[in-house]
């Protein structure tokens, strides 16, 4: 069925926009990311907290896209 799936790359973000934590052997740990980076973008358009879930979920499956963050 038509079912849409909630993608993770094992973060969370704080309201601010920066990451709360990573979870270990995730995606995001394996790419480098740390509490307190702020995510800036995600294949080339700009993160929120509010838009971020509804930005990964628009990737296609299995496509890779260009993360960028500040430390």
């Amino acid at each position: 069925h038509g079912r849409a799936h909630k993608r993770s790359l094992g973060l969370k973000l704080q309201s601010d926009g920066r990451v709360a934590h990573v979870l270990r052997h995730s995606p995001a740990q394996q790419a480098g990311l740390a509490g307190g980076d702020q995510i800036i973008s995600l294949a080339g358009l700009k993160v929120t907290s509010s838009n971020w879930q509804a930005r990964l979920d628009a990737l296609p499956a299995d496509a890779a896209a260009e993360l960028l963050w500040f430390r």
